[in-house]
């Protein structure tokens, strides 16, 4: 009898406050067949705020990645990727920057703050669901996640 293997559940952090792109990224991620949870904050502040509960809470571990739009109201995608990568308590998980700028400033500003990655969003649905298909089997099947095992 041949053993069963556990397909690995995935948390997935968003930070993203156009409700268009929330809902792209939900569809994209229900077609990549991995096992995905979607935690959903719509800026930066809350973002911080839902890191922090996490790190709180006894048996509740952080995301495997954060998906970081930059152009967020009450604290920008900049602001919380600086906070976010200065604290030790979370500083560790991944980054994909998602976002329409493509502003050498926001490219510089991102990866000087330790973003892993920087995407421009495409215009196109079809494109941006392909996008963010390409991301997760990047980050969910190719690259090492802190934590996980080689």
């Amino acid at each position: 009898m041949a053993a069963q293997t556990r397909k690995r559940t995935f948390t997935i952090l968003l930070i993203e406050d156009n409700p268009d792109d929330i809902v792209f990224i939900q569809e994209a991620l229900a077609e990549t067949g991995y096992d995905v949870i979607l935690n959903i904050v719509r800026d930066g502040y809350e973002a911080l705020c839902h890191l922090r509960d996490v790190v709180s809470r006894e048996g509740i571990k952080l995301p495997d990645i954060v998906f970081l739009d930059l152009n967020l109201p009450r604290r920008s995608g900049i602001e919380f990727l600086t906070e976010m990568k200065s604290d030790p308590a979370f500083g560790l998980v991944p980054v994909v920057v998602l976002t329409t700028s493509k502003a050498a400033d926001d490219i510089e500003q991102s990866y000087a703050h330790y973003a892993n990655s920087y995407i421009v969003k495409p215009i196109d649905l079809n494109d941006f669901i392909l996008l963010i298909k390409q991301v997760a089997d990047f980050w969910f099947s190719v690259a090492v996640l802190p934590g996980g095992k080689v």
